[in-house]
């Protein structure tokens, strides 16, 4: 195991590697990194705010009301059923 400073200071750099993929790569490529870093550390809040910024950003309509609940509940939904699968599986180690 990491010590605790360490594993922060990667969680940040990779929380920012993250938030720039938003912008720079394919929301694919960004989608694939959000779901490898919520295996990778516990309780990876920051996977549901990718998605909602990239909602956000890349959506004509930005009113939360006329959002399908495709776009608001599925990240919602795969972020709970990942953290199952991560105490089932042992996987989460930073």
């Amino acid at each position: 195991m990491l010590p605790y400073a360490r594993k922060k200071w990667i969680r940040v750099a990779l929380d920012f590697v993250l938030f720039l993929s938003i912008f720079w790569a394919p929301f694919w490529l960004t989608s694939i990194l959000a779901l490898i870093f919520i295996f990778l550390f516990k309780n990876y809040y920051e996977f549901l705010i990718v998605f909602f910024l990239s909602f956000i950003i890349y959506t004509e309509n930005i009113s939360f009301m006329n959002a399908s609940a495709f776009y608001i509940f599925v990240p919602i939904i795969i972020f709970f059923v990942i953290e199952y699968l991560k105490k089932r599986i042992f996987v989460a180690r930073l």
